[in-house]
Formats: structure tokens, sequence, C-alpha cells
């Protein structure tokens, strides 16, 4: 799984600048809104101006990948600072199905390069792979148990070598299909 992370990371980090679309600075995406970078969510969150020249918070909550029918969908909640904490107000859904290019929000539809589509399902197709890894990983009964404090737990590295036979799982038989079946 080790050299899978780093083939991840790697190409996670390559495919990321190919899907950028126009970012001229990592302060403004390519609607010019800006970016706040120390903010503890993924991407952070994205604000544009208001007409009164209020900042217009949006934060990421939740991204879906279809790994079937090859559809991408996340939820960008809009919001207000309220001291330290963000405060949302709304929540919008994106939707992108990569087989047809296509970006929907709120019933408006767009379409966007087969490139791009391209790009995007290549990217999600190496997270799918590696949450099938990750999950044989786990059925294998790999890594150290740990309590709910990330303590390892005593006594349970023999059980877990009982529980494996020259690196094979008893009793399991695990097929992994391809991600593009």
């Amino acid at each position: 799984m080790k050299t899978t992370t780093y083939i991840f990371a790697a190409v996670l980090g390559l495919l990321s600048l190919s899907c950028s679309q126009n970012y001229d600075s990592v302060r403004a995406n390519r609607s010019g809104a800006e970016l706040e970078l120390n903010h503890p969510t993924a991407w952070g969150m994205i604000g544009d101006r208001t007409e009164d020249g209020q900042v217009a918070l949006r934060r990421l909550e939740s991204i879906t990948w279809d790994s079937v029918k090859h559809e991408l969908t996340w939820d960008v909640s809009r919001g207000e600072k309220k001291g330290e904490t963000y405060q949302p107000t709304g929540t919008d859904r994106y939707e992108i199905k990569m087989d047809s290019a296509t970006m929907t929000v709120n019933g408006e539809s767009r379409r966007f390069s087969e490139e791009e589509a391209q790009n995007v399902r290549t990217l999600m197709d190496f997270i799918s792979r590696y949450a099938l890894e990750s999950t044989v990983w786990w059925e294998n009964g790999e890594g150290e148990p740990v309590d709910g404090s990330g303590t390892p737990k005593p006594g349970k590295q023999q059980e877990r070598n009982n529980y494996r036979n020259n690196g094979e799982v008893k009793g399991k038989n695990i097929h992994v299909i391809s991600l593009r079946e």
C-alpha cells in the first residue's frame, strides 16, 4: 500500500495541475473569487465580494464520486463568519457527468471540455483504486489495531497473526474489478 500511496500522491499533484483551469494565482480562482487558504476545510473557503463590499463565504461540505455512473457531486454551503466560526446559511449542489462532460447546478447545465472530463475521471479512478486497495489492506488485517485515542491495543498483534496465514487472509477471496468495467 505504501507504493500505491506514493504513486497516488504524485498523480494527484500532476492531475490537480492539469485540472486547475486557468488559475492565475494561488489566491484567486478562475472567477476571481479569493481563497482563504488557512481555513481548516479542504481548499478553504471561497469568497466573492457582494455589492456592498462584504465577502460572501462558501465552504465545501461533501464530495461524492459514483464510480459506476462516472458522476462527481459536491455540496457547497453559503454562509458568514460570526466571530471565529463559519455559519452556513444555505447549500448548493453541483454535479458533473464525466461521460457527457456536463456540469449542472440548480437545474442549469453547461458543457466543458472532454479533455477536462477525462482528466478528472482519471484522478477519481486513482482515488477509487486507493479506496479499493485500502479495503483489501483492511480485510487482510494489516496495520496496528488502536483504541479511540490512537493508542495501540495490547494483545491484538497475536490475534491478527492468528487471522493471517503466510500473508493471505484465511477464508477470504477478494477480487477487485477494473474501474473501467
